[in-house]
């Protein structure tokens, strides 16, 4: 625990940095110092893992204090209200758990899912990065206990000359999802049985290289800017380093209402299990004016929490699981998978999803995405079957869905033809019919245009469609194509009454056409039928 006489002291300062903020109460050269060593420390990480300008989620916070023999600093880093926060004592190097935390950080916020072995190694392996300002060195042992065969394994490929220049290839395969086997062959032409047997030997040995890395041009009294900090914002940020109701309470008692006090006790409420508690915090630290994402989060706010906080899964789980709509639900699984590619939860969430919607094309990337984000090789395996499952029900579904469509145009085809076919029986009914003889004058009932063409032959094909209508008509070893615009207008002649179907004529029936001559390329036709007399 921190002694409260921290809270009372004041000349606090902040330096800036990507992302990075070292608060002090001690000298600028040890804050200074501090930060450097972050920063050289997050370039070192990203360029082994092949990663430009790695970051993090959240913002890292680390306090600088003074030594004091009643001091006890907390060695690790971790998440807090707003930010993942440390401690260091002036002048001392970063603490190897804070290393390991920052590391694992740095996996989790920016690169694909490894072999959890691999990840292990590199963990370790950086808890002993060396940095003297720009002078930064990859490779001292740690402690005998922990030159585990994980750290072996990394550690050789990262430093040995047969392989350091390889190993983000390696890496780079490996969060892209290659299996290990490929993964290892691209980079270094051997499979991993080949490579561990290498590791057998060098786990044994004694004497461990060490390799340079390039460091970050920085020049702490330059580039880092000093600014005053305030006691109420250092006073809470002391109260997250080592969180604990009475440091929260004591905080409010000083600035009643003070909203990051309240999210801290919301937090704690949460570990306790008191969610009702909780809630009452964050909706006060809320009404206090607070800018902290978990905050708006857990006191409902989730679109908020997701603008204050853009690169957090988290609101976009919790809009999810509220959203009533299939779509809507897809739509923010989506956003938190690709804000958080390392959670195998997710994406199985979401495979099921899109399955259940009959998107399988769309289920099967994420049940890829769900195989890159497993931590073994046999989960990998489990989620390979399932991912060709889902490829059987994609291709069922697509077979089905063709069928489905085959089906409905052969329906229309059938009622264009029916339709087609009424009419042409309707007027071939009405001209079988005949009519009485008429008394008294005959009056001439056609004023229109006389037909110019005349064909005798044989009507071989009618082709139905659904404006109009096709005659295919054979005479005198030429074929005729006649178009029929409007049925009702066809005057049909003869006593015959078979009917007249679409498709080929079996037998072929013997008729007489008038026709007005409009040759059309288009319908291939040579006109337009007017008077069809059957014989």
């Amino acid at each position: 625990m921190l002694p409260f006489a921290l809270f009372a002291q004041s000349g606090w300062t902040i330096y800036s940095s990507r992302g990075i903020e070292v608060i002090s109460n001690a000298s600028s050269r040890a804050a200074r110092r501090t930060l450097n060593e972050i920063e050289q420390f997050r370039n070192a990480v990203g360029a082994i893992l092949g990663v430009e300008n790695a970051g993090s989620r959240w913002p890292i916070r680390v306090l600088v204090l003074k030594r004091s023999r009643e001091l006890t600093v907390p060695p690790s880093l971790r998440l807090a209200r707003d930010a993942y926060i440390g401690g260091v004592i002036a002048e001392s190097d970063l603490p190897a758990l804070f290393r390991r935390d920052l590391t694992r950080i740095l996996l989790d916020d920016n690169t694909g899912r490894m072999p959890a072995s691999i990840e292990r190694g590199l963990a370790t392996l950086f808890t002993t990065l060396q940095i003297d300002g720009t002078r930064v060195t990859l490779g001292a042992p740690p402690p005998a206990l922990e030159r585990d065969r994980d750290w072996a394994r990394v550690h050789m490929l990262a430093v040995t000359p047969d392989y350091s220049g390889k190993l983000r290839v390696l890496l780079g395969n490996l969060q892209r999802g290659i299996p290990e086997d490929v993964a290892y062959r691209n980079a270094f032409g051997k499979l991993p049985a080949q490579i561990e047997r290498e590791v057998d030997g060098y786990a044994r040995g004694e004497n461990f290289g060490t390799i340079p890395l390039s460091g970050l041009p920085l020049n702490p009294q330059r580039d880092f800017v000093e600014k005053p900090y305030s006691d109420l914002a250092a006073k809470i940020a002391l109260a997250d380093l080592t969180p604990s109701r009475a440091a929260y309470e004591a905080i409010l008692k000083l600035e009643s209402g003070a909203a990051a006090a309240h999210e801290g006790l919301g937090l704690l409420a949460l570990r306790e299990k008191q969610p009702g508690e909780a809630r009452r915090h964050f909706t006060a630290a809320v009404k206090a004016g607070s800018r902290s994402a978990q905050a708006q989060l857990e006191a409902g706010n989730a679109r908020q929490a997701a603008e204050l906080n853009p690169k957090w899964a988290e609101p976009h789980i919790r809009l999810s699981r509220d959203a009533s709509e299939p779509a809507q639900k897809i739509e923010h699984l989506t956003k938190a998978t690709a804000l958080d590619p390392r959670n195998l939860k997710l994406w199985k969430e979401l495979a099921g999803l899109l399955e259940a919607e009959n998107r399988f094309a769309d289920a099967a990337k994420a049940w890829a995405g769900a195989e890159r984000a497993a931590a073994s090789a046999e989960e990998r395996e489990q989620l390979s079957q399932v991912r060709r499952e889902n490829d059987q029900k994609r291709i069922e579904a697509e077979y089905a869905a063709k069928m489905r469509i085959a089906a409905e145009k052969q329906r229309e085809l059938d009622q264009l033809r029916n339709e087609a076919l009424a009419r042409i029986r309707e007027a071939e009914e009405k001209a079988s019919a005949g009519a009485p003889p008429h008394e008294g004058k005959v009056e001439r009932w056609w004023t229109g245009p006389t037909p110019s063409g005349r064909i005798t032959g044989m009507l071989q094909q009618v082709d139905c469609g659904k404006s109009q209508t096709r005659l295919i008509v054979q005479a005198k070893g030429k074929t005729t194509r006649l178009l029929i615009r409007d049925p009702s207008k066809i005057v049909v002649q003869g006593r015959h009454q078979e009917t007249l179907s679409c498709g080929p004529q079996r037998p072929p029936r013997p008729v007489a056409i008038d026709y007005f001559e409009k040759p059309d390329a288009k319908t291939a036709t040579a006109g337009e039928a007017a008077v069809i007399e059957f014989r």
